[in-house]
């Protein structure tokens, strides 16, 4: 790492655990202008989703994101948000994880405003990388790629659910989706749309 001049960000998730999230870079091409740690259990309150709306004893996770700014060496008008995420994994819990994700990107809307304030610029790309822990068809998923609020009651839950082996948890977590479904739309439209985001492949 030294040799190639890489330095690296990295935060501890809460609660004393061990492991946590890292973002990587090459001093060489890039300089640290700031790095932000992100709480993902404070996405409910941030959302205005109330202990009525979700039991408090399923709102803490220990999740983190992590929102690295970056200038480029060589063009130093060129920013990048790099936007690293570990998510909830239990799918039993993907309201949690579309929380979590909301979250973020209202937190990565405000790195972006902030840039364009301090550096007076638009030319700022973003990369969102991470373990989301949701499949394609997913809710979670579907917010990340359009990063608008979504038309919920189009959107077919069970597909993701169908492609579960188990027939027991499939059941479950359809009856899941359809209480929740107020929830999911709920948070769709506290997320703040930006264009910035112009470009999705596939990462999940």
């Amino acid at each position: 790492m030294v040799d190639k001049k890489y330095e690296a960000i990295w935060i501890q998730r809460n609660s004393g655990k061990v492991d946590g999230l890292a973002t990587l870079f090459n001093l060489d091409k890039f300089k640290l202008e700031s790095a932000k740690k992100i709480d993902l259990d404070e996405a409910f309150e941030e959302l205005g989703i109330t202990h009525e709306m979700y039991p408090d004893e399923a709102r803490k996770k220990h999740k983190l994101g992590l929102i690295t700014h970056l200038s480029l060496v060589q063009s130093p008008k060129d920013h990048i948000l790099v936007v690293n995420s570990h998510n909830h994994h239990n799918p039993h819990g993907d309201v949690i994880k579309y929380a979590e994700i909301g979250h973020l990107l209202n937190e990565t809307n405000k790195e972006l405003e902030r840039i364009r304030s301090e550096f007076s610029t638009d030319r700022i790309s973003v990369i969102m990388a991470g373990d989301y822990n949701s499949r394609p068809e997913s809710a979670t998923y579907r917010l990340l790629k359009h990063q608008l609020p979504l038309d919920l009651p189009s959107i077919n839950y069970e597909l993701d659910i169908e492609a579960l082996s188990d027939p027991q948890l499939a059941a479950q977590l359809l009856v899941q989706r359809r209480k929740n479904l107020g929830l999911y739309e709920h948070i769709a439209n506290k997320v703040k749309v930006n264009k910035t985001f112009m470009k999705f492949e596939s990462a999940y």
